[in-house]
């Protein structure tokens, strides 16, 4: 990839917003795909959403775009953080991988999530039986 298509906005979102709500990547993902989309055409954004300084990568198909990003999202507010756009330097890594504590308790939490969302689907599916007969 051409790292200088590629922009990096930090400070977008902070990590621990995810936890209590996991769909808020990918309302982040379109927020800020539609807002660089109007910078030129958009082929990829990924959010490192375990990084600390809330980083996103954007892709654009050309470098133009990249450049009429940075210039317009750099030290700009989105939902309440001041934004640092820049270009990728080609190099860094922003992917955070989670620890064996942290793998655990999200494990944990899905099973629980898991246990209570099969748990009122029985509880529906019995009503209904129980209305049918």
């Amino acid at each position: 990839m051409n790292y200088e298509k590629v922009v990096i906005l930090k400070h977008v979102f902070d990590c621990k917003q995810f936890e209590d709500n996991p769909t808020l990547i990918n309302d982040i993902k379109e927020d800020i795909t539609t807002e660089c989309g109007k910078f030129g055409t958009v082929k990829k954004c990924v959010i490192y959403d375990r990084h600390p300084e809330g980083v996103l990568s954007v892709a654009f198909k050309e470098f133009e775009g990249a450049d009429a990003c940075v210039q317009a999202l750099d030290r700009r507010w989105f939902d309440g953080r001041q934004l640092s756009a820049s270009q990728w330097d080609g190099h860094t890594q922003y992917d955070v991988e989670e620890t064996s504590k942290e793998r655990d308790k999200r494990l944990k939490e899905w099973e629980q999530f898991i246990s209570s969302v099969c748990g009122l689907f029985v509880r529906v599916c019995v009503v209904c039986v129980c209305m049918c007969l």
